[in-house]
């Protein structure tokens, strides 16, 4: 892969969103996400339902829309034609973050072509997860300029209220806004998101065989049977931290019951407490301050320590 060293700022995402930022001349808070697409010379095209088997039949050799749209991930940009494509049916938060999105990949210059927003076949899965990582990380820094948002940030109390306060200021997805939030906030806080518990492929098992997978019975045709590893209803998806956090929540850490955000899982209603860190499976000995609202099938925990507390090593003191 060969970079063009002339616009290479450095292995940061950030640093290309705001690079642009500049070269557009955008002062203001909200930046409009069609200029942004108009400025790297690509023209914003809606399609729908049925104008989706005319796109693929066009496009279809060189990309995989057909897996594109049909997974949700409802964008593709087309450097030949100098055109991105856009589902039509996306709600207008979603479509301007997909805009943003899109053109992460297009100002990274490692991200060749715009090739990697596809859901491409050839791309190994870890590799795929952290290009459009980058590409959500770069587009982000465009639709939320860092300035305006630090202000804004500052000026409203650390609570998920001031996320859905944001994500109306940026017209912005409350998820989107919610990582933006937790990444620039200068409090110790951190916003984790917990969905349900569910059996991977290492799970699986098989009736009627043995530990190689051959059948005991030749003619005994196998049933698979699918075994949770553990009884633990919830798993962490993902964290999303400010600088100032300490404690690192692994993705897939399993969540158990008897706590506030089973109880807001399982209520499906609003939570606020405290959340010993051992849930996460750390073996300090202190809680967090913590908001649980359940969105969308998740629940999202806002946690938060006070600055007045002093971290040494894996023990807290006030």
């Amino acid at each position: 892969m060969k970079i063009n060293l002339d616009n290479y700022l450095g292995s940061k995402p950030f640093l290309y969103g705001r690079d642009l930022l500049k070269r557009i001349g955008a002062k203001q808070r909200y930046v409009n996400e069609y200029d942004v697409a108009e400025f790297l010379g690509y023209e914003i095209k809606e399609i729908n339902d049925k104008q989706f088997q005319e796109f693929k039949q066009r496009y279809g050799h060189d990309y995989d829309i057909g897996n594109l749209f049909d997974d949700n991930f409802c964008a593709v940009s087309i450097p030949k034609e100098s055109v991105m494509l856009i589902y039509a049916n996306l709600f207008k938060n979603r479509k301007r973050l997909t805009i943003f999105h899109e053109s992460g990949h297009e100002i990274l210059p490692w991200h060749i072509a715009n090739a990697f927003s596809l859901r491409g076949r050839d791309i190994d899965p870890t590799a795929h997860k952290q290009i459009e990582r980058e590409a959500f990380l770069a587009g982000t820094e465009i639709m939320y300029p860092l300035k305006h948002f630090i202000d804004d940030s500052r000026s409203l109390s650390l609570s998920f209220q001031s996320i859905n306060g944001l994500s109306d200021l940026y017209n912005g997805s409350f998820e989107a806004t919610g990582i933006r939030y937790a990444l620039t906030n200068h409090n110790i806080m951190a916003i984790v998101v917990v969905k349900e518990n569910t059996p991977v492929e290492e799970q699986i098992t098989f009736l009627n065989g043995n530990g190689n997978g051959q059948l005991i019975f030749p003619n005994m045709p196998k049933f698979k049977k699918i075994k949770p590893a553990s009884t633990a209803p919830l798993r962490v998806q993902y964290c999303s931290h400010a600088y100032k956090f300490p404690k690192f929540i692994k993705s897939g850490t399993e969540i158990e019951r008897n706590n506030l955000i089973y109880e807001c899982w399982s209520q499906q209603r609003y939570k606020q407490g405290e959340i010993p860190a051992s849930v996460f499976g750390s073996s300090a000995q202190f809680k967090y301050f913590a908001e649980c609202i359940y969105h969308q099938e998740k629940v999202f925990v806002l946690l938060w320590l006070t600055d007045k507390q002093i971290y040494f090593g894996e023990r807290w003191y006030s």
